[in-house]
């Protein structure tokens, strides 16, 4: 059936889904990789009309996990747009010396040890999929704890960059507002009358989202 290669596929590509692929995906498939990854299965495997965008789209579609179908077999999850994932509550049948047993398809696919090395843009990825079973969230791997004390530093820096030139801009009005205005039509007064206009937009704009906010 088509559903048994299609995840197949995706089991031998899991791993490789949480490494730059398509610019950052969402830490999934997408139709365009797994076509990529069918590219040269010969016919003998795949059918042709099997290799196709549009079948592989319904096969995708009609396994989500939300979707109702009557032979859905509930086993990917849509993680965005046109971008799957295995259904994390799925259990994988295994057989040891001790007999058959059933083992989360998170732990089969040893998602901890894949995070270890996957990049810091797929960790949001990788920890939503263990909410979705319950699970405690991915413990930050030791060769990204640089890139996540980085990527920590920056975004500080960032916001003190913005607090800095808020403060400028703040100083600057209130020197503005303290000063006698300026002669109506010299340069000055034309550049106070430009700069209020511009506040006055920005705060109605800021009104709007908040509204557009409120309504949602």
């Amino acid at each position: 059936q088509s559903e048994y290669l299609l995840f197949q596929t995706l089991w031998v590509l899991f791993k490789s889904s949480f490494v730059p692929y398509e610019r950052w995906g969402p830490g999934g498939f997408s139709t365009k990789r797994i076509l990529d990854a069918w590219r040269h299965i010969p016919a003998c495997v795949l059918r042709p009309e099997r290799n196709q965008r549009q079948h592989l789209s319904g096969v995708l579609a009609r396994n989500e996990v939300d979707r109702e179908y009557a032979y859905n077999r509930k086993l990917f999850a849509r993680i965005r747009q046109g971008w799957y994932q295995f259904n994390p509550t799925l259990a994988i049948r295994g057989r040891t010396a001790a007999g058959e047993n059933w083992v989360p398809i998170l732990e089969a696919l040893n998602l901890r040890f894949v995070a270890e090395f996957s990049e810091m843009e797929y960790w949001d990825g990788i920890n939503a999929l263990f909410e979705a079973v319950g699970q405690p969230p991915m413990a930050i791997p030791i060769i990204g704890e640089r890139r996540a004390r980085e990527a920590a530093a920056a975004i500080a820096e960032e916001a003190r960059r913005r607090e800095e030139a808020e403060e400028v801009r703040r100083r600057r009005l209130e020197a503005q507002a303290s000063a006698p205005p300026p002669p109506w039509g010299t340069p000055a007064a034309r550049r106070l009358e430009i700069e209020r206009v511009r506040r006055e937009i920005e705060e109605k704009q800021a009104a709007r989202l908040r509204e557009a906010g409120s309504d949602k």
